[in-house]
């Protein structure tokens, strides 16, 4: 039985038969070529201070389990102390999907690289000071290409211009990253900075924080650009570059808090109006829509395109009564998802083909008890019970901690015992007070759950 006897909720409740009947006009999927791109982004200006209220959710709890997954008092579905021995270094190295211009599988940014005395006074807007500091540099000379862009900038924000724009051309006929960043602030200066220069500028440079630079001019042109406008259909195009930018950015930038939170902001609104908009087709990645054939559940359409069951019903609004009928348009993200979870700031990226969907804050173990490594989802269950130092504690029991649902890693790789789920305590997310799991609000579980299929990857990195 598909969703094991139990009462499911909503978005999930679609049932292991559907009725097929009637024809349904599919004159909604030519919505969003009409909506305005000014209500697209809630009717004002973003820039700067974007609204978080203003971006709607996915919301509602999800439902059901991938075909044959939700079955009760599975082995393995433990968080239990004395599980994790041996863990610390599990795993292969970090990788992560691209995420921008190019494909394949590319390492995560290192830690935050340390920075320099001039880089923190041009910060502070103390360009006198920092030239002086980068004409008396006498440090290592690793970083001498580094200290060079420092005196460039300080010149330029003097107005020296002409020496500026000479120190600059020294730094971009280099090789480094730095010389990138130089490109990038010539452009500026000359007030060539546009999407297309930005463009051509952003496919020969590779990964790393100098290309996440201008992976962030670019997006940030991008959206610049798509505000004015007059409908979606426009500049689609424009919004799925964008959303890859920022998504480059997010990856490999070196940004503070405050600009990460920026660009998270606006990928919020892009994944609502292109990953989250049942009526968009997305072209990188690409999206699937689905036309209902007579004969056909959810579970049947899930498992055609290789897609966890409850995007079915998340996806494209469908509640536990909907009854899909022949003719109807369905949306799909068929493809590999990748999660990336950060143990030293206690969050998780969801990465649909190498792309940014969405971040969550975990919960994770003190210490190592959260092993770094990758680990692979092989089990997922609704409201799992858990077994606990021998005991099986039923769901719903108040000694059950892992809430609704249970996304389990590879019992017979370096996770056994571990993985990802709800809790019974939502003040330990974000925290360091599980067992070596990783925890997560109940609402982020099941939407999470919703859209990611069993095989999925779980990187965890520092």
């Amino acid at each position: 039985m598909l969703y094991g006897g139990r009462k499911e909720s909503l978005f999930g409740r679609l049932g292991p038969k559907v009725v097929l009947a009637g024809s349904m006009a599919a004159a909604a999927l030519t919505v969003l070529l009409f909506l305005g791109i000014r209500s697209l982004f809630g009717g004002r200006p973003l820039a700067g201070g974007e609204a978080k209220d203003g971006i709607a959710a996915i919301a509602g709890s999800s439902g059901a389990a991938d075909a044959g997954a939700a079955t009760a008092g599975a082995a393995g579905a433990v968080e239990a102390p004395g599980r994790n021995a041996g863990l610390s270094g599990a795993g292969t190295a970090a990788t992560a999907p691209a995420a921008g211009h190019g494909a394949g599988e590319v390492r995560l940014p290192p830690a935050a690289r340390k920075v320099l005395p001039g880089e923190q006074l041009i910060g502070a807007g103390k360009a006198s000071e920092a030239l002086r500091w980068a004409d008396s540099f006498s440090g290592a000379a690793e970083d001498k290409p580094r200290v060079a862009l420092v005196r460039a900038r300080a010149l330029a924000a003097l107005g020296r211009t002409d020496e500026a724009r000479k120190a600059l051309d020294d730094v971009a006929a280099g090789s480094g990253p730095e010389s990138v960043e130089a490109r990038l602030d010539i452009l500026r200066m000359e007030g060539k900075a546009d999407a297309g220069t930005l463009r051509g500028l952003w496919a020969g440079v590779p990964k790393g924080r100098a290309g996440a630079k201008v992976a962030t001019a670019l997006a940030d042109a991008l959206w610049e650009s798509s505000r004015r406008k007059p409908s979606v259909n426009e500049c689609k195009g424009d919004l799925e570059e964008c959303r890859r930018a920022y998504s480059e950015a997010l990856l490999y930038g070196d940004l503070d808090r405050a600009e990460e939170d920026r660009i998270l902001t606006r990928m919020e609104v892009l994944n609502k109006a292109l990953i989250f908009n049942a009526n968009a087709e997305t072209d990188a990645p690409r999206s699937v829509i689905h036309v209902v054939r007579s004969g056909e559940s959810p579970s049947s359409i899930a498992a055609k395109y290789g897609v966890a069951v409850g995007q079915v019903s998340r996806l494209n609004g469908l509640s536990g009564k909907s009854v899909l009928q022949v003719g109807q348009r369905l949306k799909l993200l068929p493809g590999k998802w990748r999660l990336v979870v950060r143990r030293s700031s206690l969050t998780m990226l969801a990465m649909w083909e190498g792309t940014f969907v969405k971040k969550y804050p975990v919960g994770i173990g003190p210490g190592d008890a959260t092993p770094l490594g990758e680990f692979t989802i092989t089990k997922k269950m609704v409201n799992p019970d858990w077994y606990f130092e021998g005991r099986r504690i039923p769901y719903g029991d108040p000694k059950n901690i892992l809430g609704t649902r249970w996304m389990g890693f590879d019992p017979n790789g370096p996770g056994r015992g571990l993985g990802i789920h709800g809790t019974t305590e939502p003040d330990s997310v974000p925290g360091r007070k599980s067992r070596g799991c990783i925890r997560m609000l109940n609402g982020d579980v099941e939407e999470l759950y919703d859209l990611v299929p069993t095989g999925t990857v779980v990187e965890i990195v520092e």
